[in-house]
């Protein structure tokens, strides 16, 4: 009898630890990406509260197929994430930023971002996009090849009313391209070593796949008329330096 009592009293123990570890393992985040250009590609990101994340892959196709599992540990201040011991192996990255609705990649192989789904962490959102339905907003990349001393800024709202009102008179002059809420804008700010700002915007025609992706990535186009158009802005002065439509001024 005392034999059957010790044995229930052990199975109550572990079944209240593992209820107590389940609840310590809080979900804090879900972040995913889609993509059906070639193949059917779904990408899920999980970051629990004991600073582990798993990392998903499925790649669906005709003629291929694959399906990736990765683990890690995150370390999370505010809206910042660190990878470690190890990167982010994914895109060998070793940090991300949550930032208007997404997880920026910093410093990877290459750009990269997911769209959060839901979340209990800190978001640092500067804009609200269901008033700027045609606009995306990136972070600045440092060029390799050269040597770049252009540090990369957080865009807000204000700065976008800026660009608008110094961007639509050109647009409205410029009679041969459309009018300037047709096109989406890529944004990408920066300051230059003299402390001014700029931004880069690149702007397109509206299509069904560049409204389902132009937030996921910077678009690089190599023609397009005026359907391509690559504008370099001087917030701080306030004028237009550059003005490109399909490469040529």
């Amino acid at each position: 009898m005392a034999k059957r009592t010790f044995l229930f009293l052990i199975l109550i123990l572990l079944f209240s630890c593992h209820k107590k570890n389940e609840k310590a393992k809080e979900l804090l985040l879900i972040a995913t990406d889609k993509s059906s250009f070639i193949n059917k590609t779904e990408l899920t990101l999980k970051i629990f509260s004991d600073s582990t994340y798993v990392f998903n892959v499925n790649v669906n196709g005709q003629l291929y197929n694959k399906v990736e599992n990765f683990k890690g540990y995150v370390k999370i201040k505010n809206d910042s994430l660190d990878f470690f011991p190890s990167r982010f192996e994914f895109i060998r990255a070793d940090k991300a930023n949550l930032k208007n609705g997404y997880i920026d990649f910093i410093d990877g192989d290459v750009p990269f971002r997911m769209k959060i789904d839901s979340t209990k962490l800190k978001v640092n959102n500067l804009i609200n996009f269901s008033k700027f339905k045609n606009y995306a907003v990136f972070n600045y990349e440092k060029s390799e090849r050269e040597n770049d001393e252009n540090l990369n800024i957080d865009l807000n709202e204000k700065d976008i009313y800026e660009i608008e009102n110094l961007l639509k008179p050109e647009f409205k002059k410029r009679k041969n391209l459309n009018e300037y809420g047709r096109y989406l804008k890529q944004l990408i700010g920066y300051k230059k070593a003299n402390g001014e700002k700029y931004v880069i915007i690149k702007s397109f025609c509206e299509s069904r796949y560049q409204l389902e992706n132009f937030r996921k990535s910077v678009i690089e186009m190599n023609d397009g008329g005026k359907c391509n158009i690559f504008i370099v802005l001087n917030l701080t002065q306030k004028k237009i330096e550059t003005f490109s439509v399909a490469g040529l001024a």
